[in-house]
């Protein structure tokens, strides 16, 4: 069988419809997510979790500007001095990114929700039009 070109256009939306319409339990998930973000970012826990990750952030970022001063200025080029020096960037590094990820979740959540809103308002109108066509 043989597709002309806008056979196998409309089948390309139409599989590209079903596929969005598979992720409408997700997007609706994400939605549903807002709700608790919102509330939990109003909360006064928040902030005062939010104060205590936003210590350690900086008492590990402190910490390796330590760490990297001294090695600047060190004489030791031993293989094991090295190699700890370097192991405990590596792991203050992971600290710092991981503490700016959890800070950073609930505005990832805000936005996501917000583009999954938007999907759904598409999914919405993507449904509307292939009632209206068949």
């Amino acid at each position: 069988m043989v597709f002309r070109r806008e056979e196998w256009e409309a089948f390309k939306r139409t599989a590209a419809i079903r596929r969005e319409r598979d992720r409408e339990p997700y997007y609706r998930a994400l939605g549903q997510a807002e709700v608790g973000a919102a509330q939990l970012t109003n909360h006064a826990a928040w902030n005062w979790f939010l104060q205590l990750l936003a210590s350690a952030k900086a008492e590990s970022e402190q910490f390796l500007e330590g760490i990297n001063a001294n090695a600047r200025i060190s004489d030791d080029f031993s293989y094991e001095t090295l190699s700890k020096v370097q192991a405990i960037r590596r792991v203050l590094d992971a600290r710092i990114k991981t503490l700016e990820e959890v800070m950073a979740l609930p505005a990832q959540i805000l936005d996501d929700a917000k583009i999954a809103k938007r999907k759904l308002g598409e999914l919405k109108s993507a449904k509307s039009k292939e009632k209206a066509a068949g």
